[in-house]
């Protein structure tokens, strides 16, 4: 009986461990004021669920490969649609955090915009493997991909797309780094979109849980806060990773 105890005891602990938090791997693109944004704001619904997790640098089209596979244990976040084509995945409801996706112009180019379709005849650029930006430009003909934000607007300034749809906060970080925030102009807001946290499908036990937090959170504001400090924190420095209070995997 005593050996009988000792190997339960060993596999309630091996289950526990798998569970730790501080083995889950969660993938943000650093270069995304966005995805830093919502990490700072998923680290403490963590915390306030007991649970931790460190973070991968991923570009988005590596780190839903990596996630789907589960070499990653999850994803910052991702819009509502992105859990109907991958089912390897759990999306945590509710969201956690709205992301508006804009329209970025030259001023000297003066061009009228104030719908989407005042995009199709125009050169669009957007962020390789952001799917907000994807659905804001869904149905336009002519789309060219940047790796980065401050990529995308660099393609912007030397005249290679006449549009840059990014997130705001994306935006408002890369136009400050490539310093050209006097010459561009927003004209109009293309998508207002929840975001969710999503994690790996072995990870379903853990849904429940931070579904609640998140929940909690939102109903007396305190989501809200953490979405307004987070968002100032993070744009008084121009290094993405400089104000993130979650630790990297090593």
């Amino acid at each position: 009986m005593n050996l009988l105890m000792q190997i339960m005891t060993a596999l309630i602990s091996t289950s526990v461990a798998a569970e730790t938090p501080g083995n889950l791997h969660i993938s943000v693109n650093v270069d995304s004021a966005t995805g830093m944004i919502a990490a700072s704001i998923l680290r403490e619904v963590y915390k306030q669920t007991k649970l931790e997790f460190c973070i991968i640098n991923l570009p988005p089209l590596r780190a839903t490969k990596e996630a789907k596979a589960g070499n990653i244990d999850g994803e910052v976040l991702r819009p509502p649609n992105y859990a109907a084509s991958h089912p390897e995945l759990i999306r945590i409801d509710p969201p956690y955090i709205v992301v508006e996706t804009l329209a970025y112009t030259l001023k000297t180019r003066n061009l009228t915009i104030q719908k989407k379709s005042d995009l199709k005849p125009l050169r669009v650029g957007v962020v390789r493997g952001i799917i907000n930006a994807q659905n804001a430009t869904e149905g336009l003909n002519d789309i060219t991909f940047a790796d980065t934000s401050e990529s995308l607007f660099k393609m912007l300034t030397a005249g290679r797309i006449d549009v840059a749809v990014d997130s705001r906060y994306s935006a408002d970080r890369a136009m400050k780094k490539t310093m050209i925030n006097d010459i561009v102009s927003e004209k109009i807001v293309l998508l207002v979109q929840p975001a969710h946290h999503y994690l790996n499908i072995k990870h379903k036990a853990l849904a429940a849980s931070l579904a609640t937090t998140i929940s909690q959170l939102a109903a007396t504001g305190e989501l809200q806060r953490l979405a307004t400090t987070a968002e100032s924190e993070q744009m008084k420095n121009d290094n993405a990773t400089a104000t993130l209070p979650v630790k990297n995997c090593n």
